[in-house]
């Protein structure tokens, strides 16, 4: 499972943080042997017919048309940069909270019944952003057990003492050197990555400064980083150099905007079961909501985004078999 981070403490609702629940088993942060492609790829050998699948095309326009009784589709096929419509009689959509607080009225604008059930829950449920710092290395220099590095902040003011190196990056880059010290207190765990025979740390993190590494080159970020646990380790940095650094950017991905939901102090139970409430618009669930944050208690979680879709999918055969 993947746990959802306090990402704005002014925010969060903490009576109801206290009913969120850890999914079953072991906890686990990653996953091994090419990571969600082949479980993808399982998932799809179900599927016989490739032409099914449509890759790359971005949902415009949702519209339920009331003779038909169908769900007309608007699609934008990036590829071939062209639009194309088609009819289902039902849809499951799994698109994040963060997608659905920017383009929700526009996608279902012709359903003013939908935008007056869902509106609240959307606005309400909070979404915050957080981002990972991918730190690459050759050998190692934490305990071959360590399953993370926690690190301790106990001067508030303490000033971060940063390499000739980076201080060059930063004047090169026209960079405020202020940044360094902000993320430099703000980086607090780093992940080991235990599948691997090469040396991995992933650094966390959550809020405001998320946003602020997004804009940032990854040498830069993975530098700062790099020297900022070097100095709490008292390891020198150059006997253990970086190879190379990766970042997420769940905040630009226009189809993502930032990255897990939770409970705000805005939001309440009334919010959290309308945005899971399905569609009809003639009586029959048209359109079901799945994903992570419409799952009661373990939101934030690979676990509730999966359980969630396979709910609906479920929904949608019972209806389907009512039919025969």
């Amino acid at each position: 499972m993947i746990l959802s981070i306090d990402f704005n403490r002014n925010h969060l609702l903490y009576t109801e943080y206290s009913n969120y629940e850890n999914p079953p088993g072991a906890y686990e942060n990653e996953l091994k042997n090419g990571g969600y492609r082949p479980f993808i790829n399982y998932l799809k050998s179900f599927i016989h017919n490739d032409e099914q699948i449509r890759l790359n095309c971005e949902v415009t326009r949702v519209k339920f048309l009331v003779e038909e009784r169908k769900l007309l589709v608007e699609i934008n096929d990036l590829q071939k940069q062209q639009t194309k419509t088609m009819l289902c009689d039902h849809m499951i959509w799994t698109t994040s909270l963060g997608y659905l607080k920017d383009h929700f009225r526009r996608i279902f604008t012709d359903e003013k019944d939908l935008i007056q059930q869902k509106q609240n829950a959307i606005a309400n449920i909070g979404f915050g952003l957080l981002n990972k710092v991918v730190l690459i290395y050759t050998n190692k220099f934490w305990r071959e057990n360590a399953d993370s590095i926690k690190l301790l902040h106990t001067r508030k003011h303490q000033i971060f003492e940063m390499s000739d190196m980076l201080r060059q990056q930063l004047h090169a880059e026209r960079i405020d050197p202020n940044v360094v010290q902000e993320i430099a207190h703000e980086l607090s765990y780093c992940g080991v990555l235990p599948s691997t025979n090469i040396p991995v740390l992933i650094c966390w993190f959550a809020g405001p400064i998320a946003l602020i590494i997004e804009n940032l080159n990854e040498q830069i970020v993975g530098q700062i980083c790099h020297e900022t646990i070097c100095s709490y380790l008292k390891v020198d940095q150059n006997s253990y150099p970086l190879v190379r650094t990766l970042k997420s950017e769940w905040h630009s991905n226009k189809y993502i905007r930032e990255s897990y939901s939770y409970q705000s102090i805005h939001s309440n139970k009334h919010d959290e079961h309308e945005l899971r409430t399905s569609y009809a618009p003639d009586g029959v669930q048209r359109i079901l909501f799945a994903g992570e944050a419409t799952h009661e208690q373990h939101y934030g979680t690979v676990n509730a985004a999966f359980e969630t879709g396979i709910e609906a999918a479920k929904k949608v055969l019972s209806i389907v078999n009512s039919r025969q």
